[in-house]
């Protein structure tokens, strides 16, 4: 079945009737880390999600948030709100869904019970290495030890108290990791993981600084040449943590605001003057708009029927027959425990 979205993509209208997917709501931007890929550090202003901000939101976008799907991160690690699993029951009550990425630092026993009675329905770790000695170059500042511990204790809390939070490890592909990538799978497939992500390495619009130490520099530009007009477009809204707007999830540095949540509501923005001129600006092939201008990680849907059913049906067969969950966005989701 095709979505409102993808028709009003493959028809190329630039102003829609669709709602748009609220893909983040970012609760922080601050992180305990310092990893080497990360293109946001302090470049934009830092804060925490505001609880009563947040029931504001809610308030005035109840049609477009309700059953929605939404993760909890964007740019920073979500663990150091405070109040984040306040947060989760608050989205909980109005019938969102949540999930988010973690680096898993911060995640000792009380913290994972406290995320699971509140009703956390996913949970990404993020680790990138099977061994220490990668893993700890990539991510700064973390103990592997302590961090394969402390997943593998939330696994156990999970089991033991019957909670149905889904849970995924991800490795991103990269030079420092590479070979690692099926020892990893094999180890993670012994536990009581949900899923598997082994995920291609993301420039984040081509800002990573250095990005040679982590892939081959090629492939991306390729990826620039053939582009089509991007879907993020026709299908996305971030939600930062003072309210601001964008429309693109490799956006990390906020360049691409659409509206600001303080002085409208999000249907407002979706259909907005501004993003309407991008939508149209996509179409003419004219990707020169800020963060677009370098950006090999634009999502990829197929802009006529044909080709979109073709698409569909190899992702459909991957799924069914091997259990697989192949993303344009580099994502490959390997099914492990039900």
């Amino acid at each position: 079945m095709i979505s409102l979205k993808v028709k009003e993509y493959i028809q190329r209208k630039i102003k829609l009737t669709s709602y748009p997917k609220i893909l983040n709501i970012e609760t922080t931007n601050f992180c305990n880390l310092n990893c080497p890929m990360c293109v946001a550090k302090d470049t934009r202003e830092q804060g925490f999600l505001d609880i009563d901000f947040l029931k504001r939101i809610i308030r005035e976008n109840k049609k477009v948030l309700s059953r929605q799907f939404i993760w909890l991160h964007f740019n920073g690690e979500p663990l150091l709100h405070p109040h984040l699993s306040e947060i989760i029951k608050i989205l909980k009550k109005n019938r969102i869904r949540t999930r988010f990425s973690t680096n898993a630092v911060l995640l000792n026993k009380k913290k994972a019970l406290e995320l699971m009675e509140a009703g956390l329905d996913y949970i990404v770790f993020s680790i990138d290495g099977y061994i220490k000695k990668s893993y700890e170059n990539i991510k700064l500042g973390a103990n592997f030890e302590k961090v394969e511990d402390n997943i593998r204790n939330f696994l156990e809390i999970k089991k033991d108290k019957g909670f149905k939070t889904k849970t995924q490890v991800q490795f991103i592909k990269m030079k420092e990791n590479k070979g690692e990538e099926k020892l990893f799978i094999n180890k993670w497939r012994k536990t009581d993981i949900n899923y598997i992500n082994i995920k291609s390495f993301c420039s984040r619009a081509g800002k990573v600084y250095g990005m040679d130490r982590f892939i081959d520099i090629s492939t991306l530009i390729k990826r620039i040449k053939r582009r089509l007009p991007c879907f993020y477009f026709w299908e996305t809204l971030v939600i930062l943590w003072n309210g601001k707007v964008i429309c693109c999830c490799q956006d990390l540095l906020g360049e691409l605001e659409v509206g600001d949540l303080k002085k409208e509501t999000l249907i407002d923005i979706w259909n907005s003057p501004k993003l309407i001129e991008l939508r149209k600006k996509q179409l003419e092939n004219d990707f020169s708009t800020g963060p677009c201008r370098d950006c090999p990680d634009w999502k990829f849907v197929p802009n006529r029927y044909v080709s979109y059913f073709f698409d569909s049906a190899i992702k459909w067969f991957f799924k069914e027959i091997f259990k697989k969950e192949k993303k344009d966005e580099g994502i490959n989701i390997i099914f492990n425990k039900k």
